[in-house]
């Protein structure tokens, strides 16, 4: 699982991806009705951390969130206007 910024036109900003971990593994299984959180990640552009100023290159954005899902997840909640173009 990876989180980036999102560009205002979909793609996701380079060099913003960071790399998601859970318990300092690269995966994680999610009992059905289960809830689990990732560890702390990093995302130094979204500001320098000493005051609680967002930093104005994520002003407005969104977070891009990848994630892999094998086989059938049943039902999941999306985002049904997505603006990341197919390469």
């Amino acid at each position: 699982m990876a989180i980036g910024l999102s560009s205002f036109a979909g793609a996701t900003v380079a060099g913003t991806n960071r790399q998601v971990t859970f318990n300092g593994g690269a995966s994680v299984t999610v009992a059905a009705g289960a809830e689990v959180f990732s560890d702390a990640v990093r995302v130094d552009w979204a500001g320098d951390g000493d005051d609680e100023r967002v930093s104005f290159t994520v002003e407005g954005r969104n977070l891009a969130i990848s994630m892999f899902i094998p086989g059938s997840s049943g039902p999941m909640t999306f985002h049904g206007t997505a603006l990341q173009p197919w390469t």
